[in-house]
């Protein structure tokens, strides 16, 4: 039962997967807003199956659900819900929910929430974000706590949606910040190469791309992500890849919905 928990930690935000361990080479280009948005829009929904060492163990399906007002900006509302297959149910059931708000002009993080199912694990934190004074609020059942954060940061889920807007190059590294159980991660976005794929929501020209922190992370010595985005202007992630002491994971797209013209 514990590799199926650690499959759905792995995969519930879909980009938790971001959090490695790895050296950094090349050279890399800091991102910091603003990034105009052409890539995704309210109504996308995207639905991707999570393999586990060739079995089918659950899905998650990440939306842009609206448009709403937060602390007076104009924010987007993701959603990005994971539940385990219901053969996995009976003995390990997983029902997970992350959502992140954030800013519609800059795409900086503004709120973020988790609330974890997992068997009889339950576990909800939360992370409201103040760029203005660079500080983040958290709560979790450890209590309250404030981190100082940099001018532009993250969390795992915004990240994606982010990364979506940005100018992938071959040969290129993105560096970002991003926010996850209280502490910092400096992360590089690596762009590799081309590669055509299929997967069952069709065949797409993707780039390939690798992140990767700077100093540890959630899978510390125990393998990388790859993955493959769409190489065009909504840069969908369409397949992700890791092999890991704990197994090899296959995150794959299976159904797209609302994407932007």
């Amino acid at each position: 039962m514990r590799k199926i928990s650690n499959l759905k930690i792995f995969f519930s935000s879909l980009l938790l997967s971001f959090l490695i361990f790895s050296s950094s080479e090349g050279q890399s280009e800091e991102v910091i807003a603003k990034k105009k948005n052409i890539s995704f829009q309210v109504g996308e929904k995207l639905t991707y199956s999570i393999g586990y060492e060739f079995v089918p163990a659950g899905k998650s399906v990440l939306s842009v659900d609206s448009i709403t007002e937060l602390n007076g900006r104009s924010v987007y509302r993701i959603t990005s819900r994971t539940k385990s297959h219901r053969f996995f149910d009976p003995f390990f059931k997983v029902r997970d929910e992350i959502t992140t708000y954030i800013d519609t002009e800059t795409l900086q993080s503004i709120k973020f929430r988790k609330k974890l199912r997992e068997g009889s694990y339950s576990y909800d934190y939360s992370v409201d974000f103040n760029p203005d004074s660079m500080t983040a609020v958290s709560t979790s059942p450890k209590g309250t706590r404030i981190v100082k954060i940099p001018e532009f940061t993250l969390d795992v889920l915004s990240t994606m949606y982010y990364m979506r807007t940005l100018d992938l190059k071959v040969g290129k590294t993105l560096t970002v910040t991003v926010l996850d159980n209280d502490k910092l991660y400096p992360m590089d976005i690596k762009i590799l190469r081309r590669e055509r794929i299929s997967t069952r929501a069709g065949t797409f020209d993707c780039l390939v791309i690798v992140p990767e922190l700077q100093s540890g992370g959630l899978f510390k010595n125990e393998g990388r992500i790859t993955a493959w985005v769409t190489d065009d202007h909504r840069k969908i992630p369409v397949l992700m890849k890791s092999k890991a002491i704990i197994g090899a994971i296959i995150v794959e797209l299976q159904e797209v919905e609302g994407l932007v013209d």
